[in-house]
């Protein structure tokens, strides 16, 4: 699970290293619904193929995630987390 790992790793940077406000409930769901993504893959995916080896997620993708569950909720039922 070394992936998961440094996919938490990554997550949290990006967290801190945001420069934009976070709202922990966005970022809760997005880290949530990683989770369970990540587990469905681990367990469809096959030993012996690498073609569907599970790479972990780099801040990059956490920021993209971010990006696309933020413009999908109203503004107004954001709660910030980090900013002003």
């Amino acid at each position: 699970m070394r992936s998961t790992g440094r996919a938490k790793e990554h997550f949290y940077a990006w967290v801190r290293e945001s420069e934009e406000n976070v709202d922990a409930r966005t970022v809760a769901e997005i880290f949530e619904q990683w989770k369970a993504d990540y587990f469905a893959r681990r367990v469809e995916s096959s030993p012996i193929s690498l073609r569907n080896e599970v790479r972990p997620m780099q801040k990059a993708n956490w920021d993209e995630m971010f990006r696309l569950a933020k413009s999908k909720k109203p503004a107004s039922k954001q709660r910030l987390m980090f900013g002003s």
